[in-house]
């Protein structure tokens, strides 16, 4: 099981930081315990939204004239473990609210509120802010909940993230120059962790499309296509990472990418030496982002009355992905060669 990592913030960064997270961590001052209604509890205005349910969706559900409402349904289906949680053991964790008027105004804990409605809860418990928290103070205090969340999305993060960052200079220091060294300070985390964070929040469009939609949840996979500077090689790593390839054959594909576009490189600076007059030694098969192609040739080899007793070879391997397609390929040309 992985260890925790502690929420810490470096002596290095200035007093005024360091007294505003000290103040988070401790809640000294400004926070007191209630359990308060749900129906007295809004949103925040400026805060954006993932989530499309909203708490007047509860009781009754989303009506069915809802332009949203296949993605409510959706919704809904995913606040269903922590609905039965909240039916068990009730909200283990409170949310966090500031007064504004005569109602409570949502820092976080939005899931917590709907799974509790969706769970027939009328009241909930709430740590109450006497005020409304300046944005790095919230920024931190949603990083410190949500670290407590074995389900936030990498995109809930860097969201999370990007709130802290744009407190930071916003509130303390405008010039700060922004960086892994700095968000390892910030964040209290490892630099190879602040390291991938950053690349991901610098990451091309494409790559943040498919961190919001869900199709990427996976820090180091999406830091790893990130950070790759040819556009055509992230294209085809992104397709990969979204086809679900782990990180070894990411890793794997995108040096074997990259070594080909070296080749081709060298080959276009030396013509002499890559093209005539040169005997060549080699024969190069190229490479596809499509698995299925490796199973149809390896299929059709099979089939041959010549190549058929080679069959029982390729069972154990996985044609539906890059790792399995990329061995089995490799035996077919081991065999052949070997006759």
């Amino acid at each position: 099981m992985n260890k925790r990592k502690s929420f810490s913030i470096n002596k290095n960064l200035t007093a005024g930081l360091t007294q505003t997270v000290a103040s988070v961590k401790a809640h000294a001052f400004e926070l007191r315990y209630e359990v308060i209604p749900i129906s007295q509890i809004e949103l925040d205005p400026e805060n954006p939204r993932e989530i499309s349910l909203s708490f007047c969706d509860f009781p009754q559900g989303p009506s069915k004239d809802d332009p949203l409402y296949a993605k409510k349904i959706l919704e809904i289906d995913s606040l269903e473990s922590l609905k039965n949680s909240i039916q068990k053991e009730g909200v283990l964790n409170a949310v966090i609210v500031y007064k504004h008027q005569d109602k409570y105004r949502l820092v976080a804990g939005e899931r917590r509120c709907l799974a509790s409605l969706l769970s027939d809860k009328k009241d909930i418990y709430a740590r109450i802010l006497d005020k409304k928290p300046e944005q790095l103070r919230k920024g931190f205090l949603q990083w410190i909940e949500n670290s407590e969340r074995t389900d936030l999305s990498l995109w809930e993060r860097i969201r999370n993230i990007r709130k802290i960052i744009d407190g930071y200079l916003s509130e303390v220091n405008e010039k700060a120059k922004v960086n892994g060294a700095f968000l390892s300070d910030l964040l209290g985390c490892s630099s190879q962790t602040a390291s991938n964070y950053f690349a991901v929040l610098n990451a091309a469009d494409p790559i943040k499309k498919a961190i919001q939609d869900g199709k990427v949840n996976n820090l180091d996979k999406a830091a790893l296509v990130a950070k790759i500077p040819s556009e055509n090689i992230q294209d085809k790593a992104l397709i990969a990472c979204v086809n679900g390839e782990p990180i070894k054959g990411l890793k794997a594909l995108v040096a074997s990418l990259e070594k080909q576009k070296e080749t081709l490189s060298r080959e276009k600076q030396n013509p002499s030496k890559s093209g005539v007059g040169r005997k060549a030694s080699r024969v190069s098969l190229g490479y596809t982002n499509k698995p299925i192609v490796v199973k149809t040739i390896v299929n059709v080899f099979t089939q041959h009355k010549k190549y058929e007793h080679f069959k029982d070879h390729f069972g154990k391997y996985d044609m539906t992905d890059y790792s399995g397609a990329s061995k089995a390929f490799g035996l077919l040309v081991e065999l052949l060669e070997s006759e």
